[in-house]
């Protein structure tokens, strides 16, 4: 969930949210009918709040909470957040 304390995430975050909301296709990709950059960048961003404990709010934003699952849990990336996860988890001990 949004910090209201944190400026950036009570007050830059949700504008983004929901534009990304808003152009979100039918067929689940940014771009054409299947996985592209496009798709991989904007989950990154979103791989890298997980990490840091953000939580999106999906009643607010459905489609986005829809799209970035789904993107997260494609064998291929879902492979890259364990290790990702695993690695940091040992950093912080």
């Amino acid at each position: 969930m949004l910090s209201p304390t944190r400026k950036p995430e009570a007050e830059e975050l949700p504008p983004i949210l929901a534009y990304l909301e808003s152009v979100i296709p039918a067929s689940g990709f940014l771009v054409g009918d299947s996985i592209t950059l496009a798709d991989i960048s904007v989950t990154s961003g979103f791989v890298n709040l997980d990490h840091i404990g953000y939580e999106l709010d999906a009643a607010a934003y459905p489609k986005l909470a829809a799209y970035l699952a789904a993107i997260k849990a494609r064998p291929s990336f879902a492979k890259l957040i364990a290790a990702e996860t695993a690695m940091l988890a040992k950093l912080r001990g």
